[in-house]
């Protein structure tokens, strides 16, 4: 598939993406962060980013927790997020994490 995908995008597989679903994966272009796009909504809203939570599970999740205001792991992170960010939910997201994280 990366063949497929060309130069400046990414491609990774994902393990389960919905319960039933498996053999998925995502394309994503190696020039577009989440980061980048927060980022960018806060200066269109007049927000400073150090006024954002951002939650996250997955490595490309990694800008966006270290950049912002308050960064937060999922439970259910992968191992490349371990120690990233400010704190980490109780619950995965299938457990509805960032819900519950909210209402603590």
């Amino acid at each position: 598939l990366q063949a497929l995908a060309g130069d400046g995008w990414e491609v990774r597989e994902i393990k389960q993406l919905l319960p039933g679903i498996s053999k998925t994966c995502e394309v994503q272009s190696s020039s577009v962060n989440k980061a980048d796009g927060l980022r960018a909504l806060c200066e269109a809203i007049d927000v400073p980013p150090q006024n954002v939570w951002a939650f996250g599970d997955d490595s490309n999740d990694l800008r966006m927790l270290t950049e912002m205001g308050w960064g937060v792991r999922m439970k259910n992170h992968l191992p490349a997020l371990t120690d990233i960010g400010d704190d980490i939910t109780e619950y995965s997201n299938q457990e509805d994490g960032v819900a519950k994280y909210l209402r603590k």
